[in-house]
């Protein structure tokens, strides 16, 4: 015969037959009985066989006995072999009964093998047992945990559970669900065999009914406290998840003046009382039209305007069951001109420019702006940026000579701006001056010169500077004022200086300086005045006469 011990976490222990027990009209004994944590010593004691009832089974003070039909028999003296966790053997030896009762230590193992000579004695004075009873000392598990509804219809329930924390010292055989009509104590099991999953479906089940269900985690030991759900559960089918289109799941954006119509399917029997509403307040029939049928409804604006934007929520209930979706429409128009377009800079071939975004968006987040110029001489518009994502550009490669006026267009997912912005003021495109400014620089220096007394002669020298230099002769550091006998000449850079009829007194040091804003350069020459005019003119005669002779 192999007897279960079973102890739970609240000290309740009880001992499990695996095979029934035979009741007798005997007595049989009222046990006083202490007991302990599982893990520690405990003290278990009988008391006198005085009770007149015969009892199954009863608890007292923590530990269950079980009557047996051999109850007079005197206890005889035994030994326990017990089987440590550690799979030591320990024989803990039990006193002769004495009549009043007998007292056993015990140390908690896993399993306890007793072994006697006699043919049978009791256990905890009231379970008959053999030689060579083996006692199975077992928790009960914890009650399962977060039961609850995961689906309903019309003729199932869907459940599901986790695991209990405390699993006992055995594993888990599997779990128990039982349900029972509100308002009635007949529980019925679900499973006709124990399911190790945590999830189980009741079928076959009446539509209309309400139902109270539990789940009860089972092993070796016995069954845990049952997990109860907090409701009846009424078995029918229950509103489904509004199935919102894909292009609805984010904002829907439609251009003013544009139909907007949309189908939005859904589930759920009986069928559901469908509502709409925008931003908490009920819809205004003059501008939404709302066709509900048995699986879907329909949100109809022939003409939308952009005061048709906001958020939609669609409400369908059965009962107390309600299931809701939000859908953000947005109704955009064009946006309106930049505003403050100005010229900052003008260089070279370039024009920079400068505006502030327009006022109204549209209602709607702008893509760009798309910049144009005008040539004053043609008056045509060509663009030259599109889609600037900066509130400033620069437009470069324009005509020297030109003026031009610029214009900006701001856009969105609608279109471009009405209007557009445009500059109050030209951009005149000039070419760029250069700057030939230096100081004065002879190229060509004056030469030193010998000349015959009574011929005119000239000096020359060339000079380079902007501005037109101021030319100044000097001769011997002496600056030549206004002198017949000098005529002093400067055209296009070359410099000469014409001196009459010299004479040995002319002859000395010559200087010409060129003098402008930006500095002054100078060079010098030395000229000699040789011999006589008359002497030269009576060699002449001596021998030009003597040769026109002999031509005559």
């Amino acid at each position: 015969m192999t007897c279960s011990l079973s102890l739970s976490r609240s000290r309740r222990t009880q001992i499990h037959p695996q095979q029934p027990v035979s009741k007798t009209q005997g007595t049989s004994p009222d046990p006083l009985c202490h007991g302990r944590e599982r893990g520690a010593r405990a003290e278990r004691a009988v008391g006198e066989h005085g009770t007149d009832s015969p009892r199954e089974g009863g608890f007292c003070g923590g530990i269950s006995a079980l009557t047996s039909p051999h109850a007079h028999t005197l206890m005889p003296p035994l030994g326990w072999s017990l089987l440590s966790p550690q799979l030591e053997r320990m024989l803990v030896p039990v006193p002769r009964h004495d009549g009043r009762g007998c007292r056993a230590p015990l140390v908690s193992c896993s399993c306890v093998i007793v072994t006697e000579s006699w043919r049978h004695w009791e256990l905890f004075g009231g379970v008959p047992c053999l030689s060579n009873m083996s006692v199975f000392v077992t928790e009960l598990p914890s009650c399962p945990l977060h039961l609850a509804v995961e689906d309903v219809n019309d003729n199932s329930v869907s459940l599901t559970w986790k695991a209990p924390e405390q699993e006992g010292s055995t594993d888990l055989d599997g779990y128990l669900v039982e349900c029972c009509k509100d308002g009635t104590a007949d529980w019925v099991a679900a499973n006709k065999e124990l399911v190790l999953s945590t999830r189980y479906t009741i079928r076959n089940l009446t539509s209309g009914d309400r139902l109270q269900i539990r789940v009860k985690a089972v092993n070796a030991g016995g069954m845990s406290v049952p997990a109860v759900l907090e409701q009846p559960v009424v078995i029918r089918e229950i509103l489904g998840m509004i199935r919102v289109p894909r292009h609805l799941r984010q904002t829907y954006i439609r251009p003013a003046g544009e139909v907007v119509n949309l189908l939005i399917p859904f589930q759920g029997k009986p069928r559901p009382q469908v509502s709409w509403s925008k931003d908490g307040q009920p819809l205004d029939p003059k501008r939404v039209t709302v066709r509900n049928g048995d699986r879907d409804t329909i949100f109809f604006i022939r003409k939308a305007e952009r005061s048709d934007s906001g958020q939609y929520q669609l409400s369908i209930k059965i009962d107390r069951l309600e299931d809701k979706a939000t859908i953000d429409i947005r109704v955009i128009e064009q946006p309106g001109p930049p505003e403050n377009l100005k010229l900052v800079d003008v260089w070279g071939f370039n024009v920079a420019l400068e505006w502030s975004p327009p006022k109204d968006n549209g209602n709607t987040a702008l893509k760009g702006y798309t910049v144009q110029k005008s040539d004053r001489k043609s008056g045509q518009w060509f663009t030259v940026l599109e889609r600037c994502p900066r509130p400033s550009c620069t437009v470069s490669d324009l005509i020297i000579g030109n003026s031009y006026s610029f214009r900006v267009f701001s856009e969105n997912a609608c279109g471009y701006s009405a209007t557009a912005a445009v500059t109050t003021e030209l951009a005149h495109i000039r070419k760029p001056g250069r700057d030939f400014s230096e100081p004065p620089k002879f190229t060509q220096p004056l030469a030193d010169r010998s000349t015959t007394r009574g011929y005119n002669t000239q000096l020359f020298c060339c000079v380079r500077a902007f501005p037109k230099p101021k030319i100044i002769w000097l001769k011997n550091q002496t600056e030549i004022r206004e002198d017949p006998k000098y005529i002093s000449v400067f055209n296009e850079g070359v410099c000469s200086l014409e001196i009459r009829k010299p004479s040995s007194f002319d002859g000395g040091l010559y200087t010409c300086k060129a003098v402008n804003p930006l500095g002054e350069a100078s060079v010098d020459c030395r000229l000699d005045v040789k011999g006589k005019a008359g002497g030269l003119v009576a060699l002449v005669a001596l021998f030009l006469v003597p040769a026109l002779g002999l031509l005559v």
